[in-house]
């Protein structure tokens, strides 16, 4: 199921449609950016869900532009920008970052949306014992 399981700089996939998804139908991966470096993403076909685990990035889109930082990703809420297809997103790491990228076919359009941390609803599950 695993293509790759050493985690390098750059785009690590983990799962690629639609020869390698586990019956998904989604491209899952981790993102790993050295403080300097950049990464683009187009998908003409796909939506994309980009989630910040821990760094600092801009993230670019459309006519937008927002810093991102989140210091861990056990302490601290997500950040995610979501885009529908067709639409050209930059990322440029601020400081070393690990990002979660997820795409998926979708004819319909949509807004891009970033949510920020005070938007993301989280639940603390198994923080005093519960499921």
């Amino acid at each position: 199921m695993y293509i790759q399981r050493e985690i390098g700089p750059g785009y690590n996939p983990y799962l690629t449609t639609p020869d390698r998804d586990a019956g998904t139908f989604m491209d899952v991966g981790l993102l790993v950016l050295k403080e300097g470096a950049q990464w683009a993403l187009s998908e003409p076909d796909k939506e994309a869900a980009l989630l910040l685990l821990k760094g600092s990035v801009r993230f670019e889109w459309d006519a937008h532009n927002a810093v991102a930082e989140r210091p861990d990703e056990f302490r601290h809420e997500p950040w995610c920008l979501h885009v529908p297809k067709n639409t050209h997103v930059s990322v440029t790491a601020l400081a070393d970052a690990e990002i979660y990228v997820q795409a998926t076919e979708n004819e319909r359009d949509f807004p891009a949306k970033l949510y920020r941390p005070e938007e993301v609803h989280v639940q603390h599950a198994g923080a005093n014992g519960e499921l």
